[in-house]
């Protein structure tokens, strides 16, 4: 009966966060589109944020056994970013690999310097995306809700959001993907 009950009660808190998580994208791609949302560029540790992110998402990938490896080449590394649009893009790349992740997977974040550029990425050995529809997963004229590898919902605009708030930074965003053998979502940022 307890464990019924401990069932029941994370049912209704994931529901609850992916409908939060969907209200705040929601809310963010608005704002950024009347050009509403402040945009406050600081000097960021990139390792604190990452962790700060897997620890909000630390249930999702505890529950589907998916092991998550963080190779930051300088844990000391600084990029120009705000620091608010950096936690979103980052929720959304991690958040989206757990939940096209098969149980028991892995996800690897990397992070690295390159000239004046840090280059973050987010990769798995999930479900992967044709080379159709990888073509399209940023233009917001084909966003569309689609399911996780556990039956997940997502609504397709968390990759939309993160690539305007990456190309305010003046950076860019790519994906490479093989349907069944995962994709990998990269990411540049300035370094400071």
């Amino acid at each position: 009966e307890n464990e019924e009950l401990k069932e029941s009660v994370q049912i209704i808190k994931n529901s609850s966060q992916n409908t939060f998580e969907l209200l705040q994208n929601l809310l963010k791609w608005a704002q950024i589109q009347k050009g509403g949302l402040p945009f406050n560029r600081e000097k960021i540790k990139i390792s604190d944020v990452i962790y700060n992110v897997l620890k909000v998402l630390s249930y999702q990938s505890i529950q589907k056994k998916i092991e998550i490896k963080t190779v930051i080449a300088d844990p000391d590394l600084m990029v120009y970013a705000d620091k608010d649009m950096l936690n979103t893009i980052l929720r959304n790349l991690i958040s989206n690999a757990i939940k096209y992740s098969y149980k028991n997977g892995t996800i690897e974040i990397t992070c690295e310097k390159i000239n004046n550029v840090v280059n973050i990425s987010v990769s798995d050995n999930g479900a992967g995306i044709s080379k159709k529809s990888v073509t399209k997963l940023f233009n917001y004229k084909y966003a569309q809700k689609t399911t996780g590898t556990n039956g997940e919902k997502g609504t397709g605009l968390g990759l939309i959001l993160s690539k305007d708030f990456i190309q305010k930074h003046n950076g860019t965003i790519w994906a490479e993907s093989e349907l069944d053998k995962g994709s990998r979502f990269t990411f540049t940022l300035p370094d400071f």
